[in-house]
């Protein structure tokens, strides 16, 4: 950044701190009673979108490879701009929105999830979510 711009530039490290995860790794996951992948945080339509998962999920339901009694897509968080999408491409009967959780339950949701979504903005090179630590820490498989 300080090669393209005589702007001061302060990197601040992401990091975790393994005392936020240590109650959920010492006990057994929550099964939930279908396949559940998880995203926490907010959406942004265009940057950090979800759209393609949700075209998946519409594909994979009209061949009937999943469905309501077998697959959720829970989101926690601000995500405004997923619900129109959500109806567009019929898949509301997968979805299930929880609003703002507390951090300790959207970590809960994470941990528990059989897969976590991982969004990353668009044109934020050499930027990494704070996220990704949580979910290399809590998740079984990341998209």
């Amino acid at each position: 950044m300080q090669k393209i711009t005589t702007t001061t530039i302060e990197v601040i490290e992401n990091g975790f701190d393994e005392e936020d995860y240590i109650d959920f790794l010492k006990n057994p996951k929550q099964s939930f009673d279908k396949f559940t992948i998880v995203y926490t945080g907010t959406i942004y339509k265009g940057i950090r979108d979800i759209t393609p998962i949700l075209c998946a999920m519409k594909e994979l339901k009209e061949d009937s490879v999943i469905n309501s009694e077998n697959f959720q897509l829970i989101t926690a968080g601000n995500v405004a701009d997923l619900f129109d999408d959500v109806q567009k491409l019929d898949v509301s009967d997968m979805h299930r929105h929880l609003g703002v959780v507390p951090r300790k339950d959207a970590l809960r949701l994470i941990y528990d999830s059989d897969a976590s979504i991982l969004l990353l903005g668009k044109n934020n090179k050499g930027i990494l979510s704070g996220k990704l630590f949580e979910y290399l820490s809590l998740s079984n498989f990341i998209f």
